[in-house]
C-alpha cells in the first residue's frame, strides 16, 4: 500500500426512517400524487375532484392501495354495482385507483417493499378493468321520437305558463329546446355565453359553440351550428322576456344567481321535470339522448350525413345513425343527392311540383360531343374551366341535385348552346292535396306579465 493511504473503518451511509403507519403512508403518497398532476399543468378544480374520488375510493376499499388483491376489486365493483351505481361512474373509480397504483408502482414501490413487505402488483385485469362500454348496446335504447318529444315540450311550455317562477320554467324550455334542436351537449350548452347567439347570421342564425368537445388532446374544437325548426324564434324570446329577470352575467343559460349551470345541474334538472311529468320509466331520456334524437330525426327526414356530423360533431358519420336508433335503413352512397335518398312524403309532393329534366347528354350529342374527355376539353379550351374526370363524367351520366351557375354558364360556352339546351322545367300547374284542417291549440294561460315561447 502507499504510505498516503490508510483503511478506514465505517458502514454504508444512514437510510432515511419511513413512517411505518400505512395510513399515514398512504396520504403522503395520495399528497404527492396531487403534486404531480399540478406539476403536469391540470387546473386546481381538476386536482380536487381527482383527489376527492381517490379518497372515496380508498375509503371503500378500507384497506391501503399496495394490499388490494383482484378478489377485493371484484368484490367492490361488484358491490357497487348491487347499489346501483351507473357504468360510467364505476369506470371512474376504476380509472382513479389505477391511476394512483400505477404512481406507486413508478415511485413508491422500493420503499413499500422494505417497509411493508409487499411488492407492487397492479390487481387490475383484463376480466375487472373498467372499459368504455355502457351497460347495454346502444341499439337496445332508442332516442325519444318526435311525437314524445313534442309531448314532453308541450308540458314545459305549459310550465312557463303556471309554474310560481316563471324565470326557470321559461329557461328550462328554451335550454332543452336548444339541446334538441342543435345537438348540443350538456357541457357545450353550459358553457354558451350571450354574444354566441348570431340571430344575423345565415338564413334562421347561428350558435356559436365555442367550447366544443374535443379529442385525442386536441383541446375544444368550435363549430357553428344553425338554429332550425324555430329554435332562433324561441331564443328571441328567451333573451328578451325570461334572460332579463336573471342577475346579469354573460352566461346564456345561468342560474338565479347568475352563475352558469353546470352538467351536472342539467341532467338533474331533466330529472326532476320528468318526474314532475310523471311518465313511465319506458318515456324517461337524458340530455345527451336529446342529441341523439337530434341525430336521428334529422337524418330520418333526409338530412345528408356530413350536413349531420357538421351540426353535432359525431366522430363516425357511417355509423351516428345506426347508433342513435333509426327506423329504417337508407343506402349510404355520398354521391347520391338528398332527396333522392329521401322517400318521405315530402319527396313525393317535390316530385309532383316540379319535374326537371338534366340534357346535357343529348345537347351534347347533338353537337357531337360523345365522351367525356371531348367534354372536359372543351370547357377548358372555351370556358377556362377545370373540372376532373369524375366530375364531367357524373355532370353526363346523373342528374345532378344542384349545380352552380358558373358550372351552367361554362356548359354553355363549351357547347355553344343555351340553358334552356340544357335544363327542361315541366311548369305545368298541380292541384296540391287537401289536407285536412287543423286542430286549434289550446293555449294555456298565462299569469299577468309573463310571454309565451313563440314555438
Amino acid at each position: 500500500m502507499r504510505g498516503d493511504l490508510r483503511v478506514v473503518q465505517g458502514g454504508a451511509a444512514p437510510v432515511p426512517l419511513v413512517v411505518a403507519d400505512p395510513g399515514r403512508f398512504q396520504e403522503d403518497c395520495a399528497q404527492a400524487y396531487a403534486a404531480s398532476w399540478v406539476a403536469r399543468g391540470f387546473s386546481q378544480v381538476t386536482v380536487d375532484s381527482a383527489t376527492s374520488r381517490l379518497e372515496r375510493v380508498l375509503a371503500t376499499f378500507g384497506m391501503p392501495a399496495w394490499e388490494v388483491t383482484r378478489e377485493d376489486v371484484d368484490r367492490v365493483v361488484g358491490s357497487w354495482a348491487a347499489a346501483g351505481i351507473a357504468a360510467s361512474t364505476r369506470r371512474t373509480y376504476l380509472q382513479a385507483f389505477k391511476g394512483f397504483h400505477e404512481f406507486l408502482t413508478a415511485r413508491k414501490a422500493a420503499e413499500i417493499e422494505a417497509v411493508f413487505g409487499v411488492r407492487l402488483e397492479s390487481p387490475l385485469d383484463e376480466f375487472n378493468a373498467a372499459r368504455h362500454v355502457a351497460c347495454e348496446p346502444a341499439s337496445a335504447t332508442a332516442p325519444p321520437s318526435p311525437e314524445r318529444l313534442a309531448e314532453f315540450f308541450e308540458f314545459l311550455r305549459g310550465r312557463v305558463a303556471t309554474a310560481r317562477k316563471f324565470g326557470s320554467a321559461g329557461r328550462d324550455y328554451a335550454l332543452y329546446r336548444t339541446l334538441y334542436h342543435a345537438g348540443l351537449r350538456a357541457e357545450e350548452a353550459a358553457s354558451l355565453e350571450l354574444p354566441d347567439l348570431h340571430f344575423g347570421r345565415g338564413p334562421f342564425g347561428k350558435i356559436h359553440v365555442r367550447f366544443g368537445k374535443g379529442a385525442k388532446t386536441s383541446g375544444p374544437r368550435p363549430r357553428w351550428v344553425p338554429m332550425l325548426d324555430g329554435l332562433d324564434l324561441i331564443l328571441r324570446w328567451f333573451t328578451d322576456d325570461v334572460r332579463t329577470r336573471f342577475p346579469g352575467s354573460a352566461a346564456l343559460f345561468c342560474d338565479e344567481g347568475g352563475g352558469r349551470l353546470h352538467r351536472g345541474t342539467i341532467r338533474n334538472r331533466l330529472r326532476h321535470l320528468l318526474d314532475l311529468e310523471g311518465r313511465p320509466a319506458a318515456d324517461r331520456f337524458t340530455p345527451h339522448t336529446l342529441r341523439h334524437a337530434c341525430a336521428t330525426h334529422n337524418y330520418e327526414r333526409g338530412v345528408d350525413l356530413v350536413a349531420i356530423q357538421r351540426i353535432t360533431r359525431i366522430s363516425n358519420t357511417g355509423r351516428s345513425a345506426p347508433r342513435c336508433g333509426t327506423s329504417r335503413p337508407r343506402p349510404r352512397s355520398s354521391r347520391t343527392p338528398t332527396g333522392a335518398r329521401y322517400r318521405g312524403p315530402w319527396a313525393s309532393s317535390r316530385r309532383k311540383t316540379m319535374d326537371v329534366k338534366w340534357r346535357l347528354r343529348m345537347a351534347a350529342a347533338q353537337r357531337e360531343v360523345w365522351t367525356g374527355a371531348q367534354l372536359r376539353r372543351l370547357l377548358a379550351e372555351r370556358a377556362g374551366l377545370q373540372l376532373s374526370a369524375a366530375s364531367v363524367s357524373a355532370l353526363l351520366t346523373k342528374t345532378p341535385a344542384q349545380v352552380k351557375l358558373s358550372t351552367l354558364a361554362a356548359l354553355c360556352t363549351a357547347l355553344e348552346c343555351g340553358p334552356g339546351d340544357l335544363i327542361e322545367v315541366d311548369t305545368t300547374p298541380v292541384t296540391p292535396a287537401a289536407t285536412p284542417p287543423r286542430q286549434p291549440r289550446q293555449e294555456p294561460r298565462a299569469a299577468r306579465g309573463r310571454s309565451m315561447p313563440p314555438v
